[in-house]
């Protein structure tokens, strides 16, 4: 009840609220009003006390006038929210929608502002997109809790079981999970690779790492890497290798976020691409 009060007293653009009919078989539920039954009953005073503007039907056309804070009597609004009793009309959207109409009727119609769009629907990711997205999760799950493979491994019964069960906790289908594996493996056996992934020639890794940048943004790091005098951050990239100024603005913030934490070492950045390829960016 908490809770619905808070968000019936603090909406700023809009409340959205519904809600079922009590069912016919459990008549003692029937004699205590639920918390639909309260909205139901209580709605009425909402708009005198939020100061929605009423406006008579010729200004129809006009713009929609702007709410005002809500400035009313909260402790009576709380009141019909929290006390209501048996004597609720019996009452569902049909009833609350006549309600509104009715008292508008008397006094003008009642304009409510237009809602503002609080964001935008994100483009769902490409096929390209989607696949970096599972190599990368395959690179994370691999390095975090196997030892680093050796070239030419990667065909016995342990590693099939790693890959059918990597397959179906990351949702990977079965036409994209070979050339995907294909690809981790190619990468973690990669001699020139190979001291990111040996634990045995590095301090210390991590995958996936997160930190909030200077304007307050979520940032995550594929890959870090701590050496005994340097640290390596690494993004891996499923693109052309050829393509790396368009990245270059992205690691020099993660190089100078690291560095922030590395004072004492030097901080070197890299792509690191499906074909192999490793791509160090300068600052």
């Amino acid at each position: 009840m908490n809770l619905l009060y808070v968000a019936m007293t603090r909406a700023q653009q809009a409340l959205i609220v519904s809600g079922s009919s009590k069912g016919e078989d459990k008549e003692e539920k029937k004699k205590e009003p639920s918390w639909y039954d309260r909205i139901a009953a209580a709605v009425s005073v909402i708009p005198a006390q939020a100061g929605i503007q009423t406006v008579e039907q010729t200004s129809r056309s006009e713009a929609n006038p702007l709410c005002r804070p809500l400035r009313g009597d909260i402790e009576s609004l709380d009141s019909r929210l929290r006390g209501i009793t048996s004597d609720l009309p019996a009452c569902g959207l049909s009833r609350m929608a006549s309600s509104f109409i009715n008292d508008g009727a008397e006094s003008g119609a009642i304009e409510l502002p237009a809602i503002l769009s609080t964001g935008k629907r994100a483009a769902r990711n490409s096929a390209q997109q989607q696949r970096g997205i599972w190599l990368h999760a395959l690179l994370q799950h691999l390095t975090d809790n196997s030892p680093r493979p050796q070239a030419g491994e990667g065909q016995g019964v342990r590693d099939d079981i790693q890959r059918a069960e990597l397959q179906q906790q990351l949702v990977i289908p079965s036409s994209e999970m070979p050339n995907l594996w294909q690809q981790a493996q190619h990468l973690l056996t990669l001699p020139q690779l190979a001291r990111f992934f040996d634990a045995q020639q590095y301090r210390s890794a991590c995958n996936e790492l997160p930190y909030i940048n200077a304007s307050g943004e979520l940032k995550r790091i594929d890959r870090l890497v701590e050496f005994d005098n340097e640290v390596w951050v690494l993004d891996y990239k499923l693109g052309d290798s050829e393509d790396v100024s368009r990245y270059r603005a992205q690691m020099q913030e993660y190089q100078a976020a690291m560095q922030s934490v590395y004072a004492g070492k030097t901080v070197r950045c890299a792509l690191v691409f499906a074909d192999g390829v490793l791509s160090e960016v300068s600052p």
